[in-house]
Order: C-alpha cells, then structure tokens, then sequence
C-alpha cells in the first residue's frame, strides 16, 4: 500500500532544488554589481556628452531659424534691411523690429542698452544678447545686427565655442567686416542672416587668430566665434572633429 503523502514530498524536493538553482552566492552578486559600475562609467558620461550636444544643436539652429523668421516678418512690414533705422538705440531697434514677432517665443526682456546692446530671454532658456551697428564709413561697413546666442542664458560657461554662438544680420553684402577683432565672414552675397565665420574655409575657422575655433582662443573678445560656422557648415550639427570639448 503505498504512503500517504508521497507526491506532496516530492513536490517539495523539487521546489527546494528549482529554488538552488534560482539563488545567487555574495561574490556572484558582488561580480554582477562591478561589472555594471564599469558598463556604467563608460556609458554615461558618454551619453551626458550627446545630450549636451543635442542641446547645443537643437537650441542654435532654432535660434538661427527664428532669427530668419523675424527678420522675414520685419521686412514684409517695414521694406528690405538697408531701409531700416540703425542709427536709433538697440532697445529701440530691437523693439520696432524684433520683439512684435516674438510675444509667443520670449519669456523676458531684462536688461536695457546700458552697454549697447539687448538681451532678450526665451521660454526655452536661450538668451540673445544683440547689439546694433550703424553704417561705419571708414571702413565702408554696412550697417548690421549682432546676436550673441547663449543657448543656455546665464548658466556657465557662458563661453564662445562652448554655449555662446555668433550670428549676425546684414543690411549688405560685403567682402569682409571688420568689427576690430577679425573679419566676421568673408564674400556675404546679401542684405540677410548669417553665421559668424560665413565663408571661410575650414582651416581659417579653425586657425584664425582672432577668432579661430581652438581650445586656447584667440587675441580677441571674440575667440572661437568661428566656432559658429563649424557647426552651421555641418548641417547644424557638431562635427565629430569639433575642437572644443563640449
């Protein structure tokens, strides 16, 4: 006659084994827990690097973009760029011109000419910082705007190359412009929007003295400006032999 309980003995024997097979010794979990710190000190900083990059190349072109958009818009309402009024204030030009076309984009408007020029701040934390220059006939300079993108406002660095980037609107086209730190582009065809370094060829951008894109900088307030066209001559992107570590 067989004994009671067989099967619910057997059952337990075979839980108790599934359940070895299941576990784990300390110095498996302790291998396990250090090979995913390794994998884990590789990877993000990686991935903390693209999504700065990202940003950088997200918040540029946008700015680049808008820009376009509003000096279209300024255009349509007032006649082509030479027609404009540089030789009032940059609060003033940035206020007839600028922010109209902006109420939807801008979170703030917080510091006045004091130093010449107008910063603006927007929704997404960007900041321009914009000052106007009138027609300068020793040097036969078209009048233009200046813009100062910092893609991430006051936050540091708040260095060029790094989280600042240069654009301009011209009101001509011109061979070069001298602002007194480096000609700004080279051969611009037209009154319109442009990037700091238009023009130049890649080792001008990134050797120039004044404002080459290199680690050490410049001789000039504007060193690395060129870094600007590195990025807008890559389709918005940042090359993968961009000098500057981001």
């Amino acid at each position: 006659m067989p004994l009671r309980g067989g099967g619910k003995n057997r059952l337990i024997f075979k839980n108790s084994f599934f359940m070895k097979k299941l576990s784990f010794t300390l110095s498996e979990v302790l291998i396990t827990l250090v090979v995913i710190g390794i994998i884990a000190a590789f990877t993000v900083p990686v991935l903390i690097n693209n999504h700065k990059r990202q940003v950088v190349e997200t918040r540029l072109k946008y700015s680049y973009s808008l820009l376009n958009q509003v000096v279209k818009f300024a255009q349509s309402e007032y006649g082509e760029i030479n027609s404009w009024n540089f030789e009032q204030t940059t609060e003033e030009f940035v206020k007839q011109y600028f922010m109209p076309y902006l109420t939807s984009e801008l979170k703030d408007n917080d510091r006045g000419s004091v130093f010449s020029y107008y910063m603006l701040t927007f929704v997404n934390g960007v900041t321009w910082d914009i000052t106007v220059h009138p027609y300068f006939a020793a040097q036969n300079r078209p009048a233009s705007i200046q813009i100062e993108v910092d893609i991430n406002g006051e936050k540091k660095p708040n260095k060029i190359g790094y989280d600042k980037f240069v654009l301009h609107v011209t009101s001509a086209g011109f061979s070069f412009f001298n602002a007194g730190d480096g000609h700004t582009m080279a051969n611009v065809p037209a009154a319109g929007v442009y990037y700091d370094g238009y023009g130049y060829s890649k080792n001008k951008l990134l050797t120039d003295q004044f404002r080459g894109c290199k680690p050490t900088g410049g001789s000039s307030s504007y060193a690395r400006a060129y870094c600007t066209a590195l990025i807008a001559n890559n389709g918005w992107k940042i090359p993968d032999d961009y000098p500057l570590k981001l």
